[in-house]
């Protein structure tokens, strides 16, 4: 357990494969990195950005994780720069959305078509570095850009 006294200064947290539930952390509000990775996560329904007001970092690699609520992040404001989603089995990446100030985010080892790699530079503009090992890089491409976006637009 971290003294009351140091928790305020803490500025990085790993659960790493040791974490059946989150602990109370509303005092942690200098964290600025946390990683959640090999924790078998599955599902991600809501996350407490307003608990982590200065987070950057958000690793959530070596998972299982196959959805993420595309409301995960919009009942609060955050601020993550990077995210690591790597090896995990995403679909989708729609989740992106509410992501204003991302720049880089590692999709590596997911169940992404390169269509959704795609969608997420448009969903996220901000995205300056997209890492996916497994794949070549997206090239810009206007007129599958607005392909995307039109079959976007008619299923939603």
């Amino acid at each position: 357990m971290i003294p009351s006294n140091q928790q305020s200064e803490t500025e990085y947290l790993s659960l790493v494969t040791s974490c059946k539930c989150l602990p109370t952390l509303s005092c942690y509000d200098q964290l600025t990195e946390l990683n959640l990775s090999n924790l078998q996560l599955i599902n991600i329904d809501s996350f407490p950005f307003e608990q982590f007001p200065k987070l950057k970092s958000l690793d959530l690699s070596y998972n299982q994780i196959i959805s993420i609520n595309s409301d995960w992040s919009k009942l609060s404001q955050h601020f993550i720069e990077y995210l690591n989603l790597s090896h995990n089995k995403l679909e989708t990446l729609l989740f992106l959305k509410d992501f204003k100030y991302l720049k880089s985010l590692n999709v590596t080892n997911n169940l992404l078509r390169n269509n959704e790699r795609f969608l997420s530079l448009y969903i996220c503009p901000t995205i300056e570095y997209l890492i996916d090992s497994n794949q070549e890089q997206i090239h810009d491409d206007k007129l599958k850009l607005d392909q995307l976006l039109l079959l976007i637009q008619t299923n939603m």
